[in-house]
């Protein structure tokens, strides 16, 4: 099979990660090490953690994979309206049966302290937004809430299906536990 590597690596994040909702590496961060960070942070003790974010780069030009969908909102801010999701970071739910690389992500969204979220008021980035092609959507993404500190990211309850066969890597950050929405 063609990219094995992010196949082997996602499902090994859905079985730490179902694990851990059921009841040693030189990188410090890797999805290696965030695995073990999640099944054994404190060395026997259970984590408090349920969720290894991750992100995925395509093949054809490297990019961080952008999933986008679309979301009913009945919150205060958005009166009931469908709303744009999108972002760079997923949570690995599980795989479709009898699929060895066709998973199910859920798109996480930046959570910032004190800011709070809400979905109507998200910026959608694309490649007609910015001329220059030194700047990608993701630079863009990227430098923003690198302003803003992420501090954690929201659940958003939007999955997508995904071959992972389409992707060329694979990028795990420390493990959280996602805001519920």
């Amino acid at each position: 099979m063609e990219n094995e590597c992010v196949c082997d690596i996602v499902r090994r994040i859905v079985v730490a990660q179902n694990k851990v909702n059921q009841d040693n590496d030189c990188c410090t961060t890797s999805c290696d090490h965030s695995i073990d960070k999640l099944l054994d942070p404190w060395g026997g003790a259970k984590s408090m953690h349920t969720t290894i974010p991750i992100m995925l780069y395509c093949k054809s030009n490297c990019d961080p994979f952008v999933g986008k969908g679309m979301k009913k909102m009945e919150d205060d801010c958005s009166n009931g309206s469908f709303y744009p999701v999108e972002s760079y970071v997923f949570r690995a739910k599980d795989f479709v049966e009898g699929s060895y690389c066709c998973a199910i992500l859920e798109i996480l969204v930046p959570y910032y302290e004190n800011n709070g979220y809400c979905p109507s008021k998200q910026k959608v980035y694309t490649n007609k937004t910015y001329a220059s092609k030194s700047c990608t959507p993701y630079d863009k993404w990227k430098n923003e809430h690198k302003k803003k500190g992420i501090k954690n990211f929201i659940a958003t309850g939007v999955c997508l299906t995904v071959d992972l066969n389409k992707f060329i890597g694979v990028n795990c950050l420390e493990p959280i536990t996602p805001i519920e929405r």
